[in-house]
């Protein structure tokens, strides 16, 4: 006859809590390695993508510290492009309602101008759609910036 052994109801709770710990740390782990895991392509459209979904979020600002150069402009310059970039997201909500959803189509390194043309997918309320190609640059900060 063999011997059976119970796992008793704190054994099975101490299991228990191990294995979600396991759980959590290797999801966590999953999770911070996904920026590794994308292409610089990915990278690049990523950002594109977050910077104009900034611009018609009424974040002018972050649109315009996406922009390469943008640290050395001057205080005249980098306020009138916000006027520009608001009064731009006003006149689309305007004529079409704003825009309902950005996604990226796709992203092509040239690898000659050292740049990733970034595609996205712009659609507006009124169900038009138009496609825009972004520009994207490395900077030395390994940060993706709109030349």
């Amino acid at each position: 006859m063999r011997h059976v052994r119970l796992i008793t109801p704190l054994q099975r709770h101490t299991l228990a809590r191990v294995c979600l710990c396991v759980f959590v740390l290797l999801m966590a782990a999953c999770k911070g390695s996904s920026d590794e895991q994308m292409t610089s392509e990915q990278q690049a459209a990523a950002e594109a993508k977050s910077l104009y979904e900034a611009l018609y979020n009424n974040q002018p600002d972050k649109f315009i510290n996406g922009m390469q150069g943008a640290a050395h402009m001057s205080d005249d310059y980098r306020e009138q492009m916000r006027r520009n970039l608001v009064h731009h997201a006003e006149q689309v909500k305007g004529e079409r309602g704003g825009v309902r959803s950005i996604s990226v189509s796709q992203a092509q390194a040239d690898s000659t101008l050292h740049l990733v043309q970034a595609l996205l997918q712009l659609r507006y309320a009124d169900g038009s759609e138009e496609q825009i190609v972004v520009p994207m640059v490395q900077g030395a900060n390994g940060r993706w910036m709109m030349k």
